[in-house]
């Protein structure tokens, strides 16, 4: 299976060695330690027919620590037995968040999407802009090339608690982003009662 995944890269510290708690999704249980946690979810998923391509994402730094050479030697050695074709593109933008700058590099990540291909994403890096252009471009995927949007994980790190890194898959933020643009209400009041149902909301419930 064609598969195109966006990588957030890391902008300033270098990321370390985490082990994930997988909160119960079994898809995402490795007993390994990582540094990029959508090495996690290529481990346990990741086929030997799969033909990936990776689309790293990185902002333009006058001391560039070159974090894309350790986020290559991680997945090749996770794909060591596993065998699966694995194609990796650089895409740089520079560190104004300006509109150009933002649309020239957005454009740029619709050009390395393919029709009907699976589309992952890994959020867990990068600067805080990065994220809304991922969105952006996953959208472009689903509605103009008939790509399937798979899985968005998220790794992050317990800075108290070693025992507590979690990895999330947040792909349901995207598909509720997705119905929040297709649902049509009368009004706010009508919108509100029918995302509470979608939502679940339980009133009762206050959170912690």
């Amino acid at each position: 299976m064609r598969k195109i995944i966006f990588m957030n890269l890391p902008t300033t510290q270098k990321p370390e060695k985490l082990r994930y708690n997988a909160l119960g999704n079994k898809a995402l249980e490795y007993e390994e330690e990582v540094m990029f946690a959508i090495n996690v979810f290529l481990a346990k998923n990741m086929k030997k027919e799969d033909s990936i391509k990776v689309v790293m994402l990185k902002e333009k730094q006058k001391d560039d620590k070159h974090y894309e050479k350790d986020f290559i030697e991680e997945l090749d050695k996770v794909n060591k037995n596993i065998g699966a074709s694995i194609q990796y593109v650089l895409l740089d933008k520079y560190s104004e968040e300006t509109r150009k700058a933002n649309e020239e590099f957005l454009g740029n990540m619709f050009a390395e999407i393919e029709d009907g291909v699976e589309v992952y994403a890994d959020i867990s890096f990068g600067t805080k802009p990065l994220p809304f252009l991922v969105f952006n471009a996953l959208t472009f995927a689903e509605k103009y090339c008939n790509a399937k949007i798979c899985n968005v994980i998220y790794g992050k790190k317990d800075w108290n608690d070693s025992k507590h890194h979690a990895i999330y898959d947040l792909t349901y933020l995207y598909y509720l982003n997705s119905l929040s643009n297709t649902i049509t209400c009368k009004n706010s009041q009508e919108a509100k009662e029918m995302f509470n149902k979608i939502l679940q909301v339980d009133k009762k419930v206050k959170p912690e």
